[in-house]
């Protein structure tokens, strides 16, 4: 549905971005990232989904916090479409390798969760992340039998 939602958008799920070694978000990837048509990043999402358990979430608000670093320091983002060549060097040299996508000044940050309705990251979450929405639905027991 979200899909549908939003026609002049492309959705990234867990989108291929190359860091520099080092950096804090090297080797780690955004569930979702969506994009506008003139290479704005709109929002960058993470997803957790066990109803059957206690979720774990400060990597994932840790990974937000991240994301919205690099967009206030105005950090443009290469993402790319899946890899046309197992060798890295062969891949950097396709001409759309590395298209670079700017942070828009709203961009959102959302957690979306699902899980146990005792689990903590169903409770107010307090990121200090300036634009942030918390998407959250509590499953209990009654309702998995």
């Amino acid at each position: 549905e979200l899909y549908n939602s939003l026609p002049q958008h492309n959705i990234w799920v867990e989108p291929v971005i190359y860091y520099e070694k080092g950096h804090p978000l090297d080797g780690k990837k955004p569930d979702l990232v969506i994009t506008d048509s003139t290479k704005q990043i709109v929002s960058v999402i993470e997803l957790k989904c066990q109803p059957w358990n206690n979720v774990t979430y400060k990597s994932d608000l840790n990974k937000l916090k991240e994301f919205e670093k690099l967009a206030s320091k105005g950090v443009k983002l290469p993402l790319n479409w899946p890899p046309k060549h197992s060798n890295w060097e062969i891949q950097k040299q396709h001409e759309d390798w590395e298209i670079q996508y700017q942070f828009d000044k709203d961009c959102l940050m959302i957690f979306g969760v699902i899980a146990k309705s005792n689990s903590l990251a169903l409770s107010e979450l307090k990121p200090n992340i300036i634009n942030f929405l918390h998407l959250k639905h509590s499953i209990n027991e009654i309702d998995m039998l």
